[in-house]
Protein backbone atom coordinates (compact mmCIF):
# COMPACT_ATOMS: atom_id res chain seq x y z
CA UNK A 1 0.00 0.00 0.00
CA UNK A 2 2.55 2.52 0.87
CA UNK A 3 4.48 1.47 -2.48
CA UNK A 4 1.20 2.21 -3.99
CA UNK A 5 0.85 5.61 -2.35
CA UNK A 6 4.39 6.32 -3.36
CA UNK A 7 4.13 6.15 -6.97
CA UNK A 8 0.82 8.41 -6.50
CA UNK A 9 2.50 10.96 -5.28
CA UNK A 10 5.42 10.65 -7.63
CA UNK A 11 3.20 11.07 -10.74
CA UNK A 12 1.09 13.75 -9.15
CA UNK A 13 4.59 15.54 -8.42
CA UNK A 14 5.53 14.98 -12.22
CA UNK A 15 2.19 16.16 -13.44
CA UNK A 16 2.70 19.28 -10.94
CA UNK A 17 5.92 19.99 -12.77
CA UNK A 18 4.67 19.50 -16.04
CA UNK A 19 2.45 22.36 -15.85
CA UNK A 20 5.34 25.00 -15.19
CA UNK A 21 6.81 26.98 -18.12
CA UNK A 22 10.74 26.47 -18.56
CA UNK A 23 12.58 29.62 -17.67
CA UNK A 24 14.55 30.39 -20.67
CA UNK A 25 17.23 33.09 -22.08
CA UNK A 26 17.78 33.74 -25.45
CA UNK A 27 20.66 32.30 -25.67
CA UNK A 28 18.90 28.90 -24.86
CA UNK A 29 16.71 29.70 -28.63
CA UNK A 30 20.30 29.14 -30.00
CA UNK A 31 21.23 25.68 -30.96
CA UNK A 32 24.53 24.32 -29.85
CA UNK A 33 25.95 23.92 -33.01
CA UNK A 34 25.57 27.59 -34.25
CA UNK A 35 27.31 28.60 -30.27
CA UNK A 36 30.04 26.36 -31.06
CA UNK A 37 30.43 28.36 -35.07
CA UNK A 38 30.29 31.54 -32.97
CA UNK A 39 33.10 30.65 -30.91
CA UNK A 40 35.11 29.40 -34.01
CA UNK A 41 34.78 32.89 -35.32
CA UNK A 42 35.72 34.50 -32.88
CA UNK A 43 38.64 33.00 -32.18
CA UNK A 44 39.92 32.74 -36.06
CA UNK A 45 39.10 36.44 -35.62
CA UNK A 46 41.47 36.69 -32.62
CA UNK A 47 43.98 35.06 -34.14
CA UNK A 48 43.64 37.27 -37.48
CA UNK A 49 42.97 34.19 -39.40
CA UNK A 50 39.81 33.68 -41.87
CA UNK A 51 37.23 31.17 -41.62
CA UNK A 52 34.57 30.05 -44.33
CA UNK A 53 31.04 29.53 -43.21
CA UNK A 54 27.75 29.19 -44.60
CA UNK A 55 25.79 31.89 -43.44
CA UNK A 56 22.64 29.76 -43.28
CA UNK A 57 23.91 27.88 -40.44
CA UNK A 58 23.09 31.12 -38.48
CA UNK A 59 18.87 31.52 -37.29
CA UNK A 60 18.13 27.47 -36.84
CA UNK A 61 15.85 26.86 -33.92
CA UNK A 62 15.97 23.97 -31.61
CA UNK A 63 13.90 21.51 -32.96
CA UNK A 64 13.79 19.89 -28.95
CA UNK A 65 11.79 22.83 -27.45
CA UNK A 66 8.96 22.67 -29.97
CA UNK A 67 5.34 22.22 -28.10
CA UNK A 68 7.57 23.50 -24.85
CA UNK A 69 5.78 25.73 -22.13
CA UNK A 70 8.36 28.45 -21.78
CA UNK A 71 8.39 31.93 -20.10
CA UNK A 72 11.38 34.57 -21.37
CA UNK A 73 12.19 37.88 -21.23
CA UNK A 74 12.03 40.42 -24.11
CA UNK A 75 10.81 43.42 -25.52
CA UNK A 76 7.50 43.73 -27.21
CA UNK A 77 6.92 45.15 -30.50
CA UNK A 78 3.24 45.21 -31.23
CA UNK A 79 1.87 44.24 -34.63
CA UNK A 80 -1.89 44.31 -33.94
CA UNK A 81 -3.19 46.09 -30.84
CA UNK A 82 -5.38 48.35 -29.65
CA UNK A 83 -4.73 51.38 -27.31
CA UNK A 84 -4.35 48.85 -23.98
CA UNK A 85 -4.36 45.14 -25.54
CA UNK A 86 -1.94 43.41 -27.78
CA UNK A 87 -2.87 40.00 -29.88
CA UNK A 88 0.38 40.01 -32.09
CA UNK A 89 3.58 41.19 -31.42
CA UNK A 90 7.18 40.25 -31.61
CA UNK A 91 9.25 39.37 -28.65
CA UNK A 92 12.57 40.36 -28.90
CA UNK A 93 16.07 40.47 -26.79
CA UNK A 94 16.75 43.85 -27.06
CA UNK A 95 15.40 47.02 -27.20
CA UNK A 96 15.25 48.52 -30.49
CA UNK A 97 15.52 45.32 -32.43
CA UNK A 98 14.00 44.52 -35.54
CA UNK A 99 13.41 48.92 -36.15
CA UNK A 100 16.62 49.25 -36.88
CA UNK A 101 18.92 46.83 -39.86
CA UNK A 102 19.71 44.33 -39.78
CA UNK A 103 17.00 42.63 -37.57
CA UNK A 104 18.32 39.77 -35.22
CA UNK A 105 18.83 36.09 -36.34
CA UNK A 106 15.41 33.95 -36.92
CA UNK A 107 15.90 32.07 -33.61
CA UNK A 108 16.37 35.28 -31.09
CA UNK A 109 12.93 36.71 -32.53
CA UNK A 110 9.78 35.26 -31.30
CA UNK A 111 6.38 35.93 -33.41
CA UNK A 112 3.88 35.89 -29.88
CA UNK A 113 -0.23 35.64 -30.37
CA UNK A 114 -2.88 35.81 -27.69
CA UNK A 115 -6.06 34.57 -28.10
CA UNK A 116 -7.54 36.74 -25.84
CA UNK A 117 -5.45 39.29 -26.16
CA UNK A 118 -2.93 40.88 -23.46
CA UNK A 119 -2.42 44.42 -21.49
CA UNK A 120 -0.12 46.00 -23.96
CA UNK A 121 3.38 47.48 -22.17
CA UNK A 122 5.31 50.02 -23.20
CA UNK A 123 7.79 48.89 -26.08
CA UNK A 124 10.83 50.14 -23.93
CA UNK A 125 9.49 48.24 -20.33
CA UNK A 126 11.23 44.70 -20.19
CA UNK A 127 8.52 42.19 -20.00
CA UNK A 128 7.81 37.93 -19.40
CA UNK A 129 5.98 36.31 -22.34
CA UNK A 130 4.56 32.91 -21.49
CA UNK A 131 3.16 30.21 -23.46
CA UNK A 132 3.60 27.27 -25.81
CA UNK A 133 6.61 27.21 -27.77
CA UNK A 134 6.49 26.32 -31.77
CA UNK A 135 9.67 25.95 -34.09
CA UNK A 136 7.90 27.43 -36.73
CA UNK A 137 9.18 30.14 -39.34
CA UNK A 138 7.53 32.96 -39.83
CA UNK A 139 7.67 35.67 -42.24
CA UNK A 140 6.78 39.59 -41.45
CA UNK A 141 7.60 42.82 -43.21
CA UNK A 142 9.73 43.65 -39.97
CA UNK A 143 12.01 40.42 -39.41
CA UNK A 144 11.30 36.56 -40.55
CA UNK A 145 11.31 34.72 -36.93
CA UNK A 146 12.03 31.03 -35.77
CA UNK A 147 9.53 30.57 -33.16
CA UNK A 148 5.78 31.40 -32.72
CA UNK A 149 4.28 31.43 -28.99
CA UNK A 150 0.78 30.44 -28.36
CA UNK A 151 0.98 33.01 -25.26
CA UNK A 152 -0.99 32.57 -22.00
CA UNK A 153 0.70 35.52 -20.02
CA UNK A 154 2.69 38.54 -20.08
CA UNK A 155 3.64 40.28 -16.73
CA UNK A 156 6.34 42.63 -15.86
CA UNK A 157 9.58 41.73 -15.57
CA UNK A 158 11.25 41.36 -12.08
CA UNK A 159 14.91 40.37 -11.42
CA UNK A 160 15.13 37.04 -9.72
Amino acid sequence: MQRLIFMLFCCLSITVHASEPLNLQWQDLVPQIEKDLYQKIGLAQLNGEEIDFDESQFGQTRAELNDTLIRIPGFVIPLQSDAETVTELLLVPFYGACLHVPAPEPNQIIYVKFAEGAPLPEIWEVVYVQGLLKTQSNSHELAQTGYLMQATKIEKYLQE
